[in-house]
């Protein structure tokens, strides 16, 4: 490995461990306030305030018009000229104050018939009318973080999220202790309202000259960022809906219990594993829309990517599986171990989503319009069929086995799709990586699924590709020497 790859993973990992420390408190934090709710709300409870999370989500993605996503591009565009970041800012920033206003209108229209989805009760429409107000809060927060990153704020980023969660940690347990479900609502609200002050306020320190804006001024200004931006409401909208859909016809079949064990697994693959998902994101997606600029080769800085999540995840993934019930019990409670034969299945999904992860990002930062629609719809309802019938047929643990098989296909195609469009090619390095880690993983799997007595053979497993990852890792930031003589 050269010096430059060298320091270009020196930096990956630099970002990686600045974010993996603070989504370390964060994911403390959510520890906590996971077990009370699971104590305090129950199974029930989870099902109702997943419920509303996932309507605030869906109405935050379709009015914003992905305008955050965009934001990025559009900041690290302008970002070593003050005056005209300063104005792409002001211009994204009254855009998204208007588009969040429409959000909550929409919201507040559609709040008796949310109110029969949820309750089927039309007469709690004030529920939604109530936290209409985190669209806006949401909205304004998801914009200052795309600012953060087009900007390579990277540092006020990682602080606004750790302030954010440590104080709505302790202001919504005392909510739910005190009033139980009657909680959920205020805690969405004063979540959302905590977030937005806490990342306004290093926002501030960005902005050094303010510039006012009209309405009519920004978005004639900012036609090419809705333009643009509009791609990624099926990015963000479209698994939304699915996972919308996927919770009212669970509710459908086994109730509001078997809805909150489902957002729990959701909760454990997206948060205790896929945080580093979104850890890379954060550093990953402005350096892949820099590198166009560049003659850095795209096969290049995805495999340096792949490399680094296929290092973290997998023995994540590992440690899910081998410890799963009693992690389960001890995150939440007993009522929720329902969870850990979906939870079996689903974990490995997350080792090949490492790879087809980054490789993903590709569409989004060329803004491939066509392709990334198309990919975008396809597979979002391939996901929705493959765990509607997962469900149907095997319940909780079918829809794992759904998950797994998904990720699968999901890889293969991205990647078809890749080489043929942007001749994305994995070197040896990367694919002697990828086949050992695949091995080991699939080797888990069937000890843990044929061996009755298994505990002891999967430690042994785990143990070994940890210390196969620290070593790794520790020859990514000394030498750089990954070569294929040590992979193999």
């Amino acid at each position: 490995m050269d010096t430059e790859e060298h320091l270009v993973y020196k930096k990956i990992l630099k970002a990686t461990s600045l974010f993996g420390g603070v989504q370390g408190i964060s994911i403390f934090s959510s520890i906590i306030k996971s077990k009370f709710l699971a104590i305090l709300i129950g199974t029930s409870g989870y099902g109702i305030y997943g419920f509303l999370i996932t309507i605030i989500d869906l109405f935050k993605q379709v009015s914003g018009l992905g305008i955050e996503t965009s934001g990025v591009k559009l900041i690290a565009e302008n970002a070593e000229n003050e005056l005209e970041l300063t104005n792409k800012i002001s211009v994204l920033y009254k855009l998204s104050f208007v588009l969040g206003c429409l959000g909550v209108l929409a919201a507040i229209c559609f709040a008796p018939f949310l109110s029969w989805i949820v309750f089927s009760d039309t007469s709690k429409w004030f529920v939604f009318v109530f936290i209409s107000l985190s669209i806006l809060f949401n909205q304004l927060v998801a914009t200052n973080n795309a600012i953060f990153q087009g900007s390579d704020k990277v540092s006020f980023l990682a602080k606004s999220n750790l302030y954010s969660n440590l104080v709505g940690l302790f202001i919504t347990i005392p909510l739910f202790y005190f009033f139980r479900t009657d909680a959920i609502i205020p805690s969405i609200l004063c979540v959302s309202l905590i977030n937005f002050l806490i990342s306004t306020y290093y926002l501030s320190k960005i902005i050094r000259v303010k510039k006012t804006i009209s309405i009519a001024q920004s978005f004639s200004e900012g036609k090419d960022i809705i333009r643009f931006g509009s791609l990624f409401v099926l990015l963000g909208f479209l698994p939304l809906v699915v996972n919308f859909a996927l919770q009212f016809i669970i509710n459908i079949k086994e109730g509001i219990q078997t809805v909150g064990l489902f957002n729990v697994a959701i909760i454990v693959l997206n948060t205790y594993v896929g945080f580093v998902f979104s850890i890379m994101a954060t550093e990953y997606y402005p350096r892949l829309v820099k590198s166009f600029a560049s003659e850095d080769s795209i096969s290049k800085i995805v495999a340096q990517q792949i490399t680094i999540s296929l290092l973290l995840v997998v023995p994540l993934v590992l440690f899910f599986n081998l410890f799963g019930h009693y992690l389960i019990n001890l995150l939440f409670s007993d009522k929720f171990v329902a969870i850990t034969k979906m939870l079996n299945w689903a974990l490995y999904g997350m080792v090949f989503k490492a790879i087809s992860f980054p490789i993903g990002y590709i569409f989004i930062a060329k803004t491939d319009s066509k392709i990334f629609a198309k990919t975008s719809i396809i597979f979002n309802c391939l996901y929705f069929l493959m765990l509607y019938f997962g469900f149907s047929f095997y319940g909780l643990e079918g829809l794992g086995v759904a998950i797994l098989v998904y990720y699968i296909i999901h890889l293969l195609v991205i990647y078809i799709i890749a080489n043929k469009r942007y001749q994305l090619t994995f070197d040896s390095r990367l694919i002697y990586l990828i086949v050992i880690l695949l091995i080991v993983s699939l080797l888990f799997l069937i000890i843990k699924m044929l061996v009755i007595d298994n505990f002891s053979y999967l430690l042994l497993l785990f143990l070994i590709n940890l210390i196969f990852s620290i070593y790794k890792f520790k020859s990514l930031l000394s030498n750089g020497n990954f070569n294929n003589k040590e992979v193999i």
